[in-house]
């Protein structure tokens, strides 16, 4: 009896470490998802103000030299490319829903590692959870490329620094 009761404290051990580090990829995900809205609306709102200052009686199309607001408009369209991709982007975040525990890198998963601790869902500067730092990474960037399929102990040559990973989530 003292052997079955050995194992199923193992077991509930690392059940509760299992869930534990759910609860940190899904804080993870939200954090950065959260981070991705917030910018979304900045330059949403910033664009809705630049459009509320526009005077239509200003766009004279037979001047040959740009006024304000003809700079304006084409910096709009150029920020507009940029909410596309930011929604498509948070549509992504929103969009997953797989928080299982996984042995190897892959899409949307938590990778530490001696470089630092990485995010693969979408492209984010630094940002911070649970005091730790985490950066998103692309499955089109080239350390998700060297880190793709390795599992926890293993080691990558990358931009010629040996890169141990600790933990895969």
């Amino acid at each position: 009896m003292l052997f079955i009761g050995s194992i199923l404290k193992s077991i509930n051990q690392n059940n509760k470490m299992n869930t534990d580090k759910l609860k940190l990829k899904h804080s993870v995900f939200e954090a950065l998802l959260n981070h991705k809205k917030a910018e979304f609306k900045k330059i949403s709102d910033y664009q809705q103000d630049q459009l509320e200052s526009i005077n239509e009686a200003d766009l004279d199309k037979s001047e040959m030299i740009e006024s304000q607001t003809e700079n304006m408009m084409r910096e709009m369209r150029t920020e507009s490319q940029s909410l596309d991709h930011l929604k498509a982007e948070i549509n992504f975040l929103e969009d997953y829903k797989s928080f299982k525990n996984r042995d190897e890198v892959g899409p949307s998963c938590l990778v530490k590692t001696s470089i630092g601790n990485f995010v693969v869902a979408v492209p984010e500067h630094q940002f911070e959870v649970n005091d730790e730092k985490y950066t998103g990474i692309s499955t089109k960037s080239p350390l998700y490329e060297a880190l793709e399929g390795k599992t926890e102990g293993e080691s990558i040559e990358f931009n010629g620094q040996n890169v141990k990973i600790s933990q895969v989530v």
